[in-house]
């Protein structure tokens, strides 16, 4: 492999090169401790003049294992457990800093029902301070008439480790903000882990600017004069051909026109013709 792909390899990899650097500290150590160790036993054995037998080669594993065990805590499983700290730590503060980030709010409970995180992104849409959410009842973000069937879900999600949303895409609900506002939110829930009741986390993406887009597109601009539709369709906003409502209607739907007369415009169009006015229609009985 090329020197500049192996750099680029490392520096894409902290994990891996945390762990490389690690092993070709411990390695050396381990094997040069065992030779030292096992050279200190045999010259304590020779000095005691003890003969080579099933005896002497139990005493030999056992003296070489009573000064390989402190070199083993001291050179492997100090360093292992501080480089796991160390990448513990990292990763906490890599996961922290996309959430806070993030332009939806995310809430994440623990198995009593009781909110241990929200995002900044939470706390703007909902109103409330951190210190507010942090550690209350999850079912306070839940409208009241909703409560019960919230605190059913969790006690199924306890005691089954399922739920009824939990990994199965996005449902459509509704939050209860500080100020009694119910926000329609799009919401995905999953668990921190991947193990049974890993705790709860709920995704939260706030739909009333998408719904008020909704409204604002679903306008159609209509003459106030001749009635003839603007068709967007295709073209940028505001910049689509005025058709007559016949031409929008049959391009956008399987509907076609027929044409006649209202009773008003039928009455109208006889007087200007001169024609006597048309017989009211009745109805058979």
């Amino acid at each position: 492999m090329p020197r500049s792909a192996a750099v680029g390899h490392d520096a894409r990899h902290p994990v891996h090169r945390a762990a490389l650097a690690l092993w070709r500290r411990v390695l050396p150590a381990c094997l040069l401790g065992v030779f030292l160790a096992e050279l200190l036993v045999m010259l304590v054995l020779d000095r005691l003049h003890v003969r080579w037998g099933w005896a002497s080669s139990l005493l030999d594993a056992a003296l070489l294992t009573a000064l390989i065990l402190p070199l083993l805590y001291f050179v492997v499983l100090c360093p292992v457990g501080e480089l796991a700290a160390r990448l513990a730590t990292s990763a906490n503060a890599m996961f922290r800093a996309v959430v806070e980030a993030a332009g939806d709010a995310i809430v994440v409970g623990d198995l009593e029902g009781r909110i241990r995180y929200v995002n900044p992104a939470a706390l703007a849409m909902l109103g409330y301070s951190r210190e507010e959410l942090e550690g209350a009842d999850i079912a306070l973000l839940v409208p009241e008439e909703l409560r019960e069937r919230h605190r059913e879900g969790m006690r199924r999600y306890l005691e089954a480790g399922e739920g009824r949303g939990v990994g199965r895409g996005t449902v459509e609900l509704e939050a209860l903000a500080r100020n009694g506002a119910r926000i329609p939110v799009e919401v995905t829930f999953c668990a921190l882990n991947a193990h049974q009741n890993g705790l709860p986390v709920a995704v939260l993406r706030d739909l009333r600017q998408r719904r008020r887009l909704g409204l604002y597109e679903a306008l159609l601009p209509a003459c106030c004069i001749c009635g003839a539709i603007r068709d967007d369709d295709g073209a940028g906003h505001g910049a689509g051909d005025w058709k007559s409502l016949e031409d929008y209607v049959e391009r956008h739907a399987a509907a076609r026109f027929s044409h006649t007369f209202c009773p008003r415009c039928l009455e109208k169009y006889r007087r200007e013709q001169g024609l006597a006015a048309a017989s009211p229609v009745k109805m058979a009985s």
